[in-house]
């Protein structure tokens, strides 16, 4: 087999590995959200995904082709690599702007056909992910250019990944949470939050559980009013098992890593 031959199987499967595996995680996301949004919010949801489908051309216009098309011709020429690193910025820079235009368009029509004020904010939510898209597509086209669809690959999947778990916490934090502390406990979501406000305050600014404890604590006790019997002996367990599994993880990703870039 060639080196051509083998360069394009190389990239032809992975590629396709790609798919596969973002195909299948975007599948299990829509059936998490159905099942948890209903016919009507998923509706809302689908119409806010089909603002940005429509118009996110807009924030292309072609530059993804020639960027690919460009690359694919100064990689063998003299000076070819530093001319691409040139190319490379001015398309981003450039897909900035367009993104910006986009999102204005977006925001302008949703606000022109009368749509809710919440679905206005999710579209606007939503065009950030065009500027997103810029720097991401620009470099998944300069990648495919020197023909490492292996590198853009991987990418999209680590970027399937991080969305899906991401937008997994986000929802377990901003949902879950506050309708177990709602229906279980009786106390309203915003109560709750601006109870736990000091001691998350405290955990985001130390990232320790150990010095976020106490405050935990105090607030839950005078804030939330929970007995102290049920607060000394649930918190510092709960502390306890968020540190073991802190050290499992690290443990568990430098393995990866390794594994990653072939350490034995």
């Amino acid at each position: 087999m060639s080196k051509l031959s083998a360069t394009i199987f190389r990239n032809s499967a992975i590629g396709m590995v790609a798919q596969l595996t973002i195909k299948a995680l975007s599948f299990l996301f829509s059936i998490l959200i159905v099942r948890h949004l209903g016919a009507a919010s998923f509706g809302q949801y689908t119409a806010v995904l089909a603002f940005g489908t429509t118009l996110a051309i807009f924030s292309d216009l072609g530059l993804g082709v020639y960027a690919v098309r460009e690359v694919a011709r100064l990689r063998d020429q003299p000076g070819g690599h530093e001319q691409a690193g040139a190319l490379y910025g001015n398309i981003i820079r450039l897909r900035l702007l367009l993104s910006l235009f986009t999102a204005l368009i977006m925001v302008g029509a949703a606000w022109l056909t009368g749509r809710p004020a919440v679905m206005i904010g999710a579209i606007a939510l939503n065009a950030v992910g065009l500027f997103l898209y810029a720097v991401q597509g620009a470099s998944d086209a300069v990648l495919s250019g020197f023909e490492r669809l292996d590198i853009s690959a991987g990418g999209k999947v680590l970027n399937q990944l991080v969305f899906v778990v991401l937008g997994g916490l986000a929802f377990h934090g901003l949902v879950v949470l506050p309708a177990l502390v709602w229906l279980l406990g009786g106390m309203p979501p915003w109560r709750f939050f601006a109870g736990i406000a000091q001691a998350m305050l405290t955990a985001l600014t130390t990232s320790s559980s150990a010095a976020t404890l106490p405050v935990t604590m105090r607030v839950v006790e005078n804030e939330l009013e929970v007995p102290p019997y049920i607060s000394r002996f649930s918190i510092p367990i709960g502390a306890t098992v968020n540190m073991d599994g802190t050290a499992l993880y690290e443990a568990v990703a430098a393995l990866f890593i390794a594994q990653a870039y072939g350490v034995q």
